[in-house]
């Protein structure tokens, strides 16, 4: 499956707020209104290819275009992507993302992008995967 997400990556470090009265955690509104149209568009390319299988563990390979040369808090955005995927209903559990690259290019027109490949792991190559991080 092949996703793309245009525009800034926004991390979700620092997005969260606690109501001080009842403890709930929540996103704030900018934050917020950035994953909703992240998902929506998700959903949308999504419905256009075949759905990856329930339960089975994915590799991952994203090609990141920034759209300038400030440095990026990587493991925040994979986080936030991850968990529109989830959101989205592409990926059943973000966990089950286990093994995968990250590149950034250069030479793009302006404005950020991310090409996301998502590939399902075979049985075999789940079993040599949890041999060589054991």
């Amino acid at each position: 499956m092949t996703l793309t997400i245009e525009g800034p990556i926004r991390g979700g470090k620092n997005q969260m707020r606690i109501d001080p009265r009842s403890g709930r955690h929540y996103p704030n509104e900018d934050w917020a209104q950035w994953r909703d149209a992240v998902v929506l568009s998700l959903k949308f390319q999504a419905a256009r290819q075949d759905s990856l299988p329930a339960g089975v563990m994915i590799r991952f390979h994203i090609d990141y275009y920034p759209a300038d040369k400030r440095r990026r808090d990587l493991p925040a955005m994979e986080d936030s992507i991850w968990h529109c995927l989830e959101r989205a209903g592409i990926v059943e559990d973000d966990s089950l993302l286990v093994t995968g690259t990250w590149v950034r290019r250069t030479g793009r027109a302006p404005g950020a992008i991310i090409n996301l490949d998502l590939e399902p792991l075979g049985a075999e190559t789940e079993n040599e995967t949890e041999a060589r991080h054991a």
